[in-house]
């Protein structure tokens, strides 16, 4: 039976939260990480700063070999990342463990995770990778989710849940909204543009869960 962990990454280890140190105001999160031979390729929002920007400061760092935009607005930008070496074992771990990444999100303060591994052992092996290449991850939560949990609850993660349900509870999706959500990231303390992240990601997974298994 799979298991989900949340954790935060000591972020002077984490070479992502580095490559944000000249852009204080941006902050990422992982849409996910592919397998490419033998490095890992991540795909990574990149919010709060137009993508001139956010390109200059990542090419310049020497461990991205290249750096392909894939989607992009004003204020964010989805950018597939080759290493110049495989560099985090955090995304080594994941990768290596075929851990699904339910939300992960960052600054150059900050990192912190909801993984789903396959196994309990496939989360004991992914620790043990992480102390034997001395990262430190401090897991915040672990726990099993039972069958009819998951049914229960289409997929969705327990964040998602809190955002969609304190979201509808409050009048975010009323007409006029009753509910910003700068108002709505403010009691989670995350931004509002994390807000819209975890609203659409849970939003499309209940779609995916829901109407699209009976269409």
């Amino acid at each position: 039976m799979s298991v989900i962990a949340e954790f935060e990454v000591e972020t002077t280890q984490f070479l992502l939260a580095d490559m944000l140190t000249e852009l204080p105001e941006a902050w990422a999160q992982f849409e996910r990480v592919v397998p490419s031979g033998e490095r890992t390729v991540p795909l990574l929002w990149v919010y709060g700063s137009d993508p001139g920007t956010m390109e200059r400061n990542l090419l310049s760092h020497p461990m991205v070999q290249s750096l392909n935009r894939l989607e992009s607005s004003d204020d964010r930008a989805l950018y597939a990342i080759e290493w110049a070496e495989e560099p985090d074992s955090v995304l080594e771990g994941i990768s290596e463990q075929n851990a699904d990444i339910l939300d992960a999100v960052g600054s150059a303060e900050v990192w912190r995770f909801e993984l789903r591994f396959p196994s309990h052992r496939a989360l004991s092996a992914f620790k043990s990778h992480c102390d034997e290449t001395e990262v430190q991850v401090t897991p915040t939560r672990i726990y099993r989710p039972e069958d009819d949990e998951l049914g229960f609850r289409h997929g969705l993660t327990d964040r998602q849940v809190e955002v969609l349900v304190t979201a509808a509870e409050e009048g975010y999706f009323d007409v006029p909204r009753r509910l910003t959500a700068a108002e709505l990231g403010t009691e989670f303390d995350i931004s509002n543009q994390a807000v819209s992240e975890r609203l659409r990601r849970g939003m499309k997974t209940l779609v995916m869960n829901t109407l699209a298994s009976v269409g």
